[in-house]
């Protein structure tokens, strides 16, 4: 077994739970710890175990430390892995409380964290007082996938969702926010039965929970249907939550030639395309904000749940004549948000974003950097027991046999014993979590004269990355072709204070 060198570059794995929301936010992660003298693969997080087992990585980056991951990163940092965590979800909650409820409950484990990335002051400080964590492992970065609404990124991004001007201008976008009660994977039923059993929620609750959603659901869809007939001149795009299932909406949309069902690409090249955002309850409203898009809510749909951030930066419709006069007045080129949704905005961004200047990329990488000054070498044994032994329950016990086979018998963890061979199905391709080279590519291609760099990218297989024979990769590798400088330590990103 092929020891990694201790004088190679280090290797950090970036998770991405979902390209449709956080894949360009992390490429731009990736480049600038590239840009440091870093070898970064991004990794597809319903493949994590297995990708992160075969890669033996010196630093995972985890998109969230919850009941659930718990048990991979205890792994990991038993293995001599360090491990750090960024929120995809950290700036929009609805209480404080309800982040420490899904959070691994493990204090020793969360001692062991090297660096936790906040998007803002407000949740730092809270973990800080708590006891959450130390305070010398918070750095409050912000969330990069925001940097780009601002210029240099801006361009990039309306570059990268040139498919978004196949539809005309002027432009609604209409976004969902109901993966509970239409998740993306199985029933509404299991999403609740997953909830109950993996954090603890009450099942009443979420079945009120559920119940609402569904109202909202299909009061937005209504509301799609409605505006698209009275504003013929006007484009509609409806884009539900990366999280939820297109197929439910298909059948609620009438037949419109200006309303479209879409969820194509990352939401801020629509946004940045549009003309008004309508949500309800969702953290794009945050987002048409800071593009200097109209956020506008339907307040006499129901919200399953209450976020103050989002519901004081968005402009409160009471009824449907409400938000069609305000829509009208959009088009018109004659509406001006009300001056206390701008100041709440500012408000917002400072408590919850710390700020969004373009540069939480540098400030997530610059926090990882500084966690790998002092790496030690994974132990690869307990590396390759993670390739076979994912911490997450096994289905049954079959497949616990089948593995502990396969483990022995040093075959592929993707051995199929009905075929006799590695099972190659093509099927993760097909799911919405997949991402390949060429998408992270057209990313590079668009920001890497920015960075003012030549990078390399292909797939971690073709690399020959991964140990223990591992060839069913589907992790992105990305380096700089420039010769970089050594890292020199800095403080974090930013002090919780």
């Amino acid at each position: 077994m092929k020891q990694p060198d201790p004088n190679a570059p280090p290797r950090v794995a970036l998770v991405v739970d979902n390209p449709f929301r956080d894949l360009p936010g992390m490429v731009l992660v990736a480049l600038r710890l590239c840009q440091q003298g870093a070898e970064c693969y991004l990794v597809p997080m319903n493949l994590q175990e297995r990708e992160i087992g075969a890669l033996a990585p010196d630093f995972v980056l985890l998109n969230y430390l919850r009941k659930g991951n718990d048990a991979l990163a205890q792994h990991l940092i038993n293995a001599g892995v360090e491990v750090g965590v960024l929120d995809t979800e950290g700036g929009v909650l609805s209480s404080l409380n309800s982040y420490e409820q899904i959070m691994a409950p493990s204090a020793n484990l969360r001692d062991q964290v090297s660096v936790l990335c906040t998007w803002g002051h407000k949740l730092a400080a809270h973990a800080v007082e708590h006891r959450w964590y130390r305070e010398d492992q918070v750095a409050v970065t912000g969330a990069p996938r925001f940097d780009y609404y601002v210029e240099p990124w801006r361009q990039a991004s309306l570059e990268m969702s040139e498919y978004a001007e196949l539809y005309r201008q002027p432009l609604v976008l209409l976004n969902g926010s109901f993966s509970v009660a239409n998740p993306l994977s199985g029933s509404p039923e299991q999403e609740a039965n997953f909830l109950v059993r993996r954090f603890d929620y009450d099942r009443e609750e979420i079945d009120r929970y559920q119940r609402t959603q569904r109202e909202t659901l299909l009061g937005m869809a209504d509301l799609a249907n409605r505006l698209a007939a009275r504003f013929p001149e006007v484009t509609f795009v409806y884009r539900p939550h990366p999280f939820e299932k297109l197929r439910t909406y298909e059948k609620l949309f009438e037949p419109l030639g200006n309303l479209h069902l879409i969820r194509e690409g990352t939401v801020d090249g629509w946004i940045l395309r549009a003309s008004a955002v309508i949500q309800r309850g969702c953290s794009t409203a945050i987002e048409a904000g800071v593009a200097g898009v109209p956020a506008l809510t339907p307040a006499w749909l129901p919200a399953a749940e209450h976020f103050e951030s989002v519901e004081s930066v968005s402009v409160q419709c009471a009824s449907y004549e409400e938000m069609e006069s305000v829509v009208e007045q959009i088009q018109a080129g004659v509406y001006a948000v009300p001056p206390e949704v701008r100041a709440n905005l500012e408000q917002v961004i400072t408590d919850w974003f710390r700020a969004i200047d373009g540069t939480s990329n540098e400030r997530v990488a610059t926090a990882i950097a500084d966690s790998l000054t002092t790496r030690e070498v994974p132990d690869l044994h307990e590396c390759r027991l993670l390739l076979y032994y994912p911490t997450r329950p096994h289905a049954s016990l079959k497949k616990r046999i089948q593995n502990h086979i396969r483990y022995h018998l040093r075959l592929s963890p993707a051995y199929s014993f009905r075929q006799w061979r590695p099972a190659t199905t093509g099927k993760w391709e097909k799911s919405d979590k997949s991402f390949g080279v060429e998408h992270v590519a057209r990313i590079v291609e668009s920001v890497s004269s920015l960075l003012e760099d030549v990078f390399d990218v292909g797939l971690a297989t073709e690399r020959r990355a991964y140990h223990f024979g591992y060839d069913q990769g589907k992790a992105v590798r990305i380096a700089s072709k420039t010769p970089v400088a050594t890292h020199t330590p800095s403080p974090h990103a930013s002090t919780v204070s």
